[in-house]
C-alpha cells in the first residue's frame, strides 16, 4: 500500500465529496488528522529504509523516524521533523482525548493537511542520490555516534 493513499483519504475528508457529509462531523475531522499523521510517518519510513537506515516497528519508532530527520544533515529534512512531531502529537489529540474539540473542526483539519501535504513533498523530493547519500551517511553516523547503534 501507499501511505499517501492515507493522505488522500484525509483530504476527501476535509474537502468532502459532492453530495456527501465527509468532512462535517466531528469523526471525519479527527479522521483526517489520523490518517495525515499517519501518511506522513509511513512515507518517512520508506524513505529511510530505502536508504537501508533501520527502522523497528515497536512504539518507539515513531520517536526514531523524527531524530532520524532531525539528525540528517539536511536542512530541509531538519525542518519537518518538528512538523511530523506536531502531526503526532494532534493525531495522538484526535484519537485519544476526546474532550478536545479542537481537532474537530475543519479548519484544524485543513492546517494539518497542509502541514502534512509539506513533509510528503520534501521528502518526495530528495531525489538525488547524492543527496541521498548524505542524508543516510548522516543519519547512520548519529546512530553510531550518538545512540550507540550498530
Amino acid at each position: 500500500m501507499d501511505p499517501r493513499d492515507f493522505y488522500q483519504q484525509a483530504e476527501e475528508l476535509a474537502h468532502g465529496k459532492p453530495g456527501a457529509d465527509y468532512g462535517k462531523r466531528a469523526v471525519d475531522c479527527r479522521t483526517a488528522i489520523s490518517r495525515v499523521y499517519y501518511a506522513s510517518y509511513n512515507v518517512a519510513v520508506l524513505f529511510l529504509t530505502s536508504m537501508n537506515i533501520p527502522i523497528t516497528r515497536r512504539a518507539d519508532s515513531h520517536t526514531d523516524v523524527q531524530r532520524y530527520l532531525k539528525n540528517s544533515g539536511d536542512p530541509e529534512l531538519i525542518g519537518i521533523s518538528a512538523d511530523l512531531n506536531q502531526l503526532r502529537t494532534s493525531r495522538n489529540h484526535a484519537d485519544y482525548d476526546l474532550d478536545r474539540t479542537d481537532v474537530e473542526t475543519r479548519e484544524s483539519v485543513c492546517f494539518h493537511v497542509s502541514k502534512a501535504r509539506a513533509v510528503i513533498q520534501v521528502i518526495d523530493s530528495c531525489t538525488s542520490q547524492s543527496r541521498r547519500s548524505r542524508i543516510a551517511a548522516s543519519i547512520l553516523t548519529y546512530r553510531k555516534d550518538v545512540l550507540r547503534l550498530p
